[in-house]
């Protein structure tokens, strides 16, 4: 029914209405009753988060699908919560994690199914505790893992597992203990033999063996160990192999104690050894064919032989044979034609000081001697084979070699010729020889040396000792000494020598030691090459005329350029150089880079100019400039500066300049730019890429005129503020060409005494990080206002929009919305209209009843 306010009210009056329970104050000004609002902050919670004083009660008027209470977290992350249980001490016992983890941390955990909600049955009933997944035989995840059976009769509850039972920590059941129970008992071996097994039923026997089975998936079983108290001292393998630790001991009766190998075509017996079994080695083998050893046999001396072979003695590759004792060791060789060695005589003696042969030596193959072979009538060496010499070897008659080399350990130094001749000539037959077929002789007396009657070449250096008087190499040609006045070699151009087969000079420590000119002829030049240096030494002599080093040009009438080369080190792309460095020492590795070198030339391969320039380590002294392209010195440079109010430190810095950088500075002091009233820019900003105007700042009408703030080529200006963090840019106002923005998070104020007035529509718009910016308000140029898009209001003083009025005031045409603005009721065809398409309070007409109807 229709409400009356008190009359006469005064202001902060407040009245009630009894239908709706709101309450209304009367406010002054504006003189009217207004709707009284909660304090919201004190009485309600509010939705962005809040803490209840009271107790909650949820107590949902109809069912709901999404639960009485239905939390949902932000996100999934494990320390995101969705419900904290605390006592009053602030302490957590039941905490509901984003990550689906719900944590119990209470002192006790009952699951007790209450009878007023759970009878179970005499015959059991699951209740109480359930934990379900996948079980054996069914990967399903909403299988019982663990349950428990109630009885109504009140005999004991059962808690029931129905998992795997595999590790050694799982839970198992009756059926698994009853049946290993029953496979333990069938698998004891009884005493009456049987088969023992890795794993399954052993079989049993009556026949007293025992056997024990190999697994063939796991070569480690059916191994048979004795042992003692600490290790295993005997092993049997499925193989046949035995490992003992003890002695193998025959103690039967019998008198033949036999090991036999058989069953096989090449049956052998081996013995091996060795510190461990990774290291075991072939030391004998039996077999059908004999006995071999790998290793030194000693046989122990009897009666009338140590040992009698009835075959082939064969020795491999690096034996030995060792003949020893107290005094005077021989070892004889003796031969026979009998059956016996009754008939036999000695061919051959050995000792320690040499070796006899009764009968004469024929060798067909190499002969190596390190001891001294001493010949009576002369010696013969023919074949294609070579004979080495490890010592002294004398011939004392004529020895003739019909082979290819006889070679001479380098530890032997001498050989002797007692005929003093050793010649090298040209033919089969020593005896028919001329002197035409003399190659080279060998003369050994005082005055002898050796004699090249043929050309010599040399594929390697020749060396000379030069720690002896008068050795050395000596040219004494008179063409020479007319030419240099002393020994010397000389050359006419061309080369002495190559890189591969070249004459080497070894005097002392140098490789060349003149003491007097060297000569160069027509186009000839000196070439220090690989790892080889020129010295130039002075050996305290004056030299102030001359110096270490001189370079004289022929004096002629057209002046010629001379020059000091040095070539390019590197990689051909000159990328990498190398140096030339000039430094004090004697030695490189001495070379201190700081202290001793005074300037390095950095010279790459190829041309490129990249990496070559020249590089002073040291201080270069430099004497006071005359002239522009003069070098200055630091003083001279200090000097200037000082002049000009600025100081030089000690490393160098300068400072106090009267300038400012053009890489930026800061000046103490106004900058004055005096081009008011003129058409000149006081300021100008241009693109670093092409030099492009981008904005210019000048004052063409001078002081009291304006000062023009112009952008250039299209560009905007923006005024941009920084918060007090230095940590967040907003710009607040933009202009264009022909427009302009302001933009604002708290307030835009306009201060001014008259009216603002636009010429334009006016836009009032908001942003939302969902949706972005949208349009709130406009003002149109014809009038006409328009709201946000879908706003509904919801207070009293807010504007409603068009559509907001018609969806509450229907025409005459709608029939569920109630009565419209023209006093017309809804109406239906039915006799008696459906209550649910109507809201409450809706006067509805039925035409087929003509009866009015009130929706409760």
């Amino acid at each position: 029914m229709p409400f009356t306010f008190p009359p006469n009210p005064a202001d902060g009056d407040t009245t009630t209405n009894p239908d709706s329970n709101v309450v209304y104050t009367y406010v002054t000004p504006p003189g009217k009753w207004v709707t009284t609002v909660a304090d919201a902050g004190g009485d309600f919670v509010n939705v962005t988060g809040d803490t209840v004083t009271g107790g909650l009660q949820i107590f949902p008027g109809e069912k709901t699908t999404t639960g009485a209470l239905n939390i949902k977290t932000f996100s999934s992350e494990a320390d995101n919560y969705a419900l904290k249980v605390r006592d009053n001490n602030n302490d957590i016992f039941i905490q509901a994690a984003a990550d689906s983890t719900l944590n119990l941390t209470g002192k006790t955990t009952t699951i007790a199914p209450s009878t007023s909600f759970f009878t179970p049955p005499n015959s059991g009933q699951i209740g109480g505790l359930r934990i379900r997944g996948p079980i054996v035989d069914n990967t399903g995840v909403n299988n019982n893992v663990i349950d428990c059976i109630y009885y109504g009769d009140g005999s004991p509850t059962r808690v029931r597992y129905f998992g795997g039972m595999v590790g050694d920590n799982d839970l198992v059941d009756k059926a698994y203990v009853d049946q290993n129970i029953s496979d333990g008992i069938a698998n004891i071996l009884r005493t009456t033999g049987g088969t023992i097994y890795k794993s399954g039923t052993a079989t049993q026997s009556a026949s007293g063996n025992l056997t024990l089975w190999q697994d063939p998936a796991d070569s480690n079983s059916g191994r048979l160990y004795l042992r003692d108290s600490t290790a295993i001292n005997l092993s049997l393998y499925p193989a046949g192999g035995i490992d003992m630790k003890g002695a193998l001991s025959f103690t039967s009766s019998n008198a033949n104690k036999i090991i036999r190998a058989y069953n096989h075509i090449d049956a052998k017996i081996i013995i091996q050894a060795g510190a461990t079994s990774e290291t075991l080695t072939d030391l004998v083998t039996i077999e059908q064919t004999g006995t071999s050893f790998a290793r030194g046999l000693t046989v122990g001396s009897s009666a009338n032989v140590s040992a009698v072979f009835g075959g082939d003695v064969r020795f491999p590759q690096t034996s030995e044979i060792s003949c020893f004792g107290t005094s005077n060791p021989e070892l004889r060789f003796e031969l026979g034609d009998t059956a016996d060695y009754s008939s036999t005589s000695r061919v051959c003696t050995m000792s320690k000081t040499g070796a006899s042969f009764v009968v004469p030596l024929s060798c067909y193959d190499d002969l190596y001697v390190d001891g001294k072979i001493t010949t009576s009538g002369g010696g013969i060496f023919s074949g294609g084979t070579d004979y080495k010499f490890n010592t002294q070897t004398t011939f004392q008659d004529t020895m003739r070699i019909y082979t290819d080399t006889i070679k001479q350990n380098s530890n032997t130094k001498y050989m002797i010729n007692q005929n003093k001749w050793l010649q090298y000539c040209i033919g089969n037959d020593p005896d028919t020889v001329t002197n035409d077929d003399l190659v080279m002789s060998i003369v050994a007396s005082t005055g002898g040396g050796l004699g090249m009657y043929k050309p010599a070449s040399f594929y390697d250096k020749v060396l000379v000792d030069g720690t002896r008087d008068g050795s050395g190499f000596d040219f004494t040609s008179s063409d020479i000494d007319a030419y240099l006045g002393g020994k010397s070699i000389k050359w006419y151009g061309g080369s002495f020598g190559n890189q591969s087969n070249g004459l080497i000079f070894s005097v002392g420590s140098y490789a060349i030691e003149m003491s007097k000119n060297m000569y160069f002829v027509d186009s000839g030049f000196l070439r220090i090459q690989a790892k080889s240096y020129l010295e130039l030494e002075a050996k305290n002599a004056d030299l102030s005329n001359n110096g270490m080093v001189k370079f004289s040009v022929t004096a002629n009438a057209t002046p010629t350029d001379r020059y000091i080369l040095v070539g390019g080190s590197g990689p051909s792309d000159g990328l990498t150089e190398g140096s030339l460095i000039i430094a004090r020492d004697t030695q490189v590795s001495n070379v201190n880079d700081a202290q001793d070198t005074y300037v390095k030339f950095h010279a790459p391969h190829g041309t490129t100019t990249t990496n070559c320039f020249t590089e002073f380590i040291r201080p270069v002294v430099l004497p006071s400039p005359t002239a522009t392209n003069h070098g200055v010195t630091k003083g001279y440079v200090d000097s200037a500066l000082s002049s000009l109010g600025g100081s030089v430190g000690g490393d160098g810095t300068v400072s106090n300049l009267p300038f400012v950088k053009k890489d930026g500075d800061t000046m103490t002091n106004h900058l004055y730019i005096k081009t008011g009233g003129e058409q000149k820019n006081a300021l100008a900003i241009l693109d670093a890429s092409n030099s492009q105007y981008a904005m210019t700042i000048w004052c063409p009408g001078g002081s009291g005129s304006q000062v023009k703030y112009v952008g250039r080529y299209g560009t905007d200006h923006w005024f941009s503020n920084y918060n007090e963090d230095e940590n967040f840019n907003s710009t607040t106002a933009k202009f264009g060409y022909g427009n302009y923005h302001f933009y604002a998070s708290d307030v835009v104020q306009y201060n001014a005494t008259d009216a603002h007035y636009f010429k334009g529509d006016i836009y009032v718009s908001g942003f939302e990080v969902d949706s972005g910016t949208y349009e709130n308000f406009r003002v149109q140029n014809d009038g006409v206002i328009y709201g946000r898009e879908g706003m509904v209001p919801s207070i009293d003083r807010a504007i409603a929009n068009k559509k907001y009025v018609d969806d509450r005031t229907p025409d005459s045409t709608n029939a569920i919305k109630g009565i419209s603005k023209r006093g017309t009721c809804c109406t239906s065809s039915q006799n008696t209209p459906t209550a649910s398409e109507y809201d409450t309070g809706t006067l509805v007409w039925s035409t087929t009843s003509k009866t009015l109807f009130i929706k409760g």
